[in-house]
């Protein structure tokens, strides 16, 4: 990019895919569970050894899948001199447009990419608009980048 080129953004196309999958349907979980260990804590549900500590193990996980929901990018900018900014409700991820190794699907979820660069891979949900105009100006940037399946 040139000194006066401006920032070029990708944002996720749906509401859906910004905030009911990785955002409500956790927190519902979530929810769920937190109830059911409450009302287990209180003696209001009849409850085992075994079915607490599945309500904990429960709640763990939710958390946990939350935290990787939340931290999926939903922005992905292209700043003047060649960095790249992937944003997500709980930071900002960058790295220069020569850092990237590859960019192909996550072979254990339908629907999500994986971005390797050096320092390490970033997941994201596969529906930015104009994603492939983004694919563009990242090969231009750095031409050794491996594009697989997208």
């Amino acid at each position: 990019m040139t000194q006066n080129e401006t920032t070029q953004e990708w944002r996720l196309t749906s509401a859906s895919a910004s905030t009911v999958l990785p955002v409500v349907i956790p927190l519902l979980m979530l929810a769920v569970g937190l109830v059911m260990l409450i009302a287990s804590g209180l003696g209001k549900v009849q409850t085992t050894d075994f079915n607490f500590g599945f309500l904990v193990v429960w709640v763990c996980l939710v958390l946990w899948l939350t935290y990787k929901a939340l931290s999926m990018p939903r922005r992905i900018a292209i700043e003047p001199g060649g960095w790249l900014s992937f944003r997500s409700p709980l930071g900002e991820t960058r790295m220069r447009a020569q850092d990237v190794v590859s960019i192909s699907p996550k072979r254990s979820q339908l629907g999500y990419m994986q971005l390797e660069y050096q320092g390490g891979k970033l997941q994201f949900i596969a529906q930015f608009d104009g994603f492939h105009t983004f694919l563009n100006r990242l090969t231009e940037l750095n031409p050794a980048v491996v594009l697989e399946g997208c």
